[in-house]
């Protein structure tokens, strides 16, 4: 837990955070014991604990200030989950939901091995682009039209991306207020990828998730990158602003 409480403390320093609360999630007798920990690390580090807190999903018990039974609760009916539904965000319930997100669209999938197989042929529509016009000329298009790319776009995304400047050009330029919107483009082209090759597409998704500020879903698409074959440096880029708690307020377009 020494690991768990340095992965905290710091990114709250660094930001000079001089009050916290604390709210661990789990079996109730372990999530205690976790949080009178992260407490000690928090005190250690001078900074202040406000309130303790421990959560099982249907009941919370204060450990600091401290009370005697526990009590129930319902998350659905908070007011954080109307302003999401109102925002027009997808309100899941569990990280496990979250990271169900990502699985193969089975028929999608078979769509988009078609296209790339033809393009391999020599059948496709192969023009003079580069990756990186192919990246930025489809996301700029699909940002216009709120619309999800074709079987076919998803196979030249996923081609133009396995590419360095094709990637870069999948992420430097974006500006903050449109990341919803190629969040979902992203998921798409993730869900339309087999898990083994996923390496670059799911770097993409993460990078956006996180300056949507979906925290949740950048982390499961850092996991899911991390998986895949080869070694992608936007995947260690997310994780390290996911790991510092690097707000997405900070992003200014690089292109």
């Amino acid at each position: 837990m020494v690991e768990l409480g340095r992965s905290l403390v710091t990114p709250v320093l660094q930001h000079g955070v001089s009050r916290v609360a604390v709210v661990v999630y789990g079996e109730l007798g372990r999530a205690g014991t976790v949080a009178r920990h992260l407490e000690e690390a928090f005190w250690a580090s001078d900074v202040e604990v406000a309130a303790v807190l421990a959560a099982d999903g249907a009941r919370w018990v204060s450990l600091v200030p401290e009370t005697s039974d526990p009590r129930e609760y319902d998350p659905w009916t908070h007011p954080f989950v109307a302003e999401a539904v109102v925002r027009g965000q997808v309100v899941l319930p569990s990280r496990h939901a979250v990271r169900s997100l990502l699985d193969v669209d089975p028929g999608l999938e078979a769509e988009v091995a078609a296209h790339r197989r033809s393009v391999g042929r020599g059948d496709g529509e192969v023009g003079d682009e580069t990756p990186a016009t192919t990246v930025r000329r489809t996301m700029e298009r699909h940002l216009t039209a709120r619309a999800l790319p074709t079987a076919r776009e998803v196979a030249a995304l996923l081609d133009a991306v396995a590419d360095q400047e094709g990637r870069d050009a999948a992420w430097a330029w974006v500006a903050r207020q449109d990341a919803r919107v190629h969040v979902d483009l992203w998921l798409r082209v993730v869900r339309g990828c087999p898990p083994q090759d996923r390496a670059a597409c799911a770097a993409v998704l993460a990078f956006h998730a996180w300056l949507a500020g979906d925290g949740a879903l950048a982390w499961c698409a850092v996991d899911a990158s991390q998986q895949a074959a080869g070694d992608c440096s936007l995947t260690r880029l997310v994780e390290d602003l996911l790991t510092r708690a690097a707000p997405p307020t900070m992003w200014a377009p690089l292109a």
